[in-house]
């Protein structure tokens, strides 16, 4: 995908990509041993991994938010990550320990815990308003009507963290009416 996304950008701009003099990549889980080995792979065979550089997302955004490296940065989407930087210039994390881990609150966390809440009380859906409303966002969210197929559709997609945070912006935009999607 990355290198499908270089070489779109290429030749959108119409660039070569032998014309840039420099790569920079914001990337989640960079730290990720076989991921990065197999992305300098894939970087050496478009020719540019000696001219790449490959840092954490969410530094990369410190450092564009926070330029003279001072200041905080929270993000929250699929994950949730603090950062600031300390006084030897080390820095400092608070969540961003993973999608699955500790990032309650992010946009995958939410929509897990709404697949969860209705696939626990899937019993009781049917008399319970709340439930039946967060139930009819799923259906419409992956235009399916059936509970079961979209907890298996979700859980073998390859973009299956992806698809439970899109969940998350229509959780909270009926959490003013909906006391389970309040609750999450």
């Amino acid at each position: 995908r990355i290198s499908d996304l270089i070489l779109e950008l290429c030749h959108q701009s119409s660039i070569s990509i032998d014309d840039i003099d420099g790569f920079g990549f914001g990337l989640a889980a960079v730290s990720y041993d076989k991921g990065r080995e197999l992305l300098f792979k894939e970087l050496d065979r478009l020719n540019i991994a000696e001219k790449s550089i490959l840092i954490n997302d969410a530094e990369a955004a410190y450092k564009i938010s926070c330029q003279d490296d001072v200041g905080i940065l929270l993000t929250v989407g699929t994950g949730v990550i603090g950062i600031g930087k300390n006084s030897f210039g080390d820095f400092i994390r608070v969540a961003g320990k993973g999608h699955d881990s500790s990032d309650m609150g992010s946009g995958y966390w939410i929509g897990k815990e709404v697949l969860l809440k209705l696939s626990f009380n899937e019993a009781i859906i049917d008399e319970e308003p709340d439930l039946s409303q967060l139930r009819d966002l799923v259906y419409k969210r992956f235009k399916k009507n059936n509970l079961q197929s979209i907890l298996e559709y979700v859980a073998n997609h390859e973009d299956s963290l992806a698809l439970k945070a899109s969940i998350a912006k229509d959780a909270i935009s009926i959490s003013n009416e909906n006391d389970i999607a309040l609750s999450i």
